[in-house]
């Protein structure tokens, strides 16, 4: 009897020391962001535009879809020439008409765009389920051959890794949220992958050393990882940089990723400001400027953007890695 207790007292004390080295390692933890300098531009174009989706190809920031205030539903696309500062219009409309809350994926030179929802004042509201290609070669728009194979939704997430888009997450049409998540290859078109751990909808996405990043929505309160060898999600532990003295809220709603040294890093947006290390899994909260509806990397510097007018003009935050 008494080595019985003494083995159960060893495996308390086992326990004990494991649990206090755990705690101590996690006060440990730094993120290590990269110091940013930080400037600001002056742009010229689109004003006021909502809800409207941003994407880059080779380089090229483009924006569009959305509505202005004053124009009201907008079915064009803008990219961005950084020599004149301006957004200047895709000539050729968005064949699919104005939406909102639709999202977007790149393959190489081409745009994937679809899904979202409209309404009018008096209209009911309607969901989408296509998607239109756009080749940054011949500057033109083609209806998608492959039918997206999920329901119509509004408020989903996309992004691309290694040749491949992904389109998951958002409302239905019923108004339920949605965890379903499809895999596009350009040759053999959509199939289904295994599905985000917990239903959400207005989630913010973004890839960072390689894999995927599903952060928080209406619905989760988390961190998705995806792998896009093993097709698989993983929830991950949100810790936090050993001086930090805040939690993170799920109120993320824009990003860019920058890199230095071969690592990518992490600065979100809404209304907090975030650092995250991806590769040791760490955030720390950052006072940088940052801000605005609209995220972008250009040239391997992070852009952060209002639509709206500051101080008497359209603006955007630059910011670069100092070496």
């Amino acid at each position: 009897m008494n080595r019985i207790r003494l083995f159960i007292l060893c495996l308390g004390m086992i326990f004990l020391f494991s649990c206090k080295d755990d705690d101590d390692s996690d006060k440990d933890m730094k993120a290590n962001l990269p110091k940013l300098s930080v400037d600001s531009v002056s742009m010229l174009g689109i004003i006021g535009l909502n809800n409207a989706l941003i994407f880059s190809i080779d380089d090229v920031p483009f924006i569009g879809l959305g509505y202005m205030p004053l124009m009201g539903k907008n079915s064009y696309f803008y990219y961005y020439v950084p020599e004149s500062r301006s957004w200047e219009q895709v000539a050729v409309e968005y064949p699919g008409g104005s939406r909102e809350e639709a999202v977007a994926f790149v393959i190489g030179h081409k745009a994937y765009v679809g899904l979202g929802y409209t309404a009018g004042k008096t209209d009911p509201m309607h969901y989408y389920d296509d998607f239109y290609v756009y080749d940054s070669d011949s500057k033109t728009w083609e209806l998608l051959a492959f039918e997206f194979p999920g329901e119509s939704r509004a408020g989903a997430v996309a992004f691309s890794i290694g040749g491949k888009g992904y389109v998951g997450t958002g409302f239905s049409e019923n108004a339920y949220r949605l965890s379903d998540f499809y895999e596009f290859d350009p040759v053999t078109g959509w199939k289904q992958v295994t599905n985000i751990g917990y239903a959400r909808a207005g989630a913010h996405a973004f890839v960072a050393n390689g894999y995927g990043y599903v952060c928080f929505g209406d619905g989760a309160n988390d961190v998705q990882k995806f792998d896009p060898e093993l097709k698989t999600w993983k929830s991950q532990p949100i810790w936090y940089d050993k001086d930090e003295t805040e939690k993170l809220h799920s109120s993320l709603t824009a990003s860019f990723v920058i890199n230095k040294d071969g690592e990518d890093f992490v600065y979100l947006w809404g209304n907090e400001r975030w650092g995250y290390n991806p590769r040791e899994n760490v955030w720390k909260k950052v006072k940088y400027p940052i801000g605005g509806e609209y995220g972008f990397t250009m040239g391997g510097r992070g852009f952060s953007m209002s639509m709206y007018l500051e101080e008497g003009a359209f603006k955007a935050r630059i910011f670069e890695v100092i070496n």
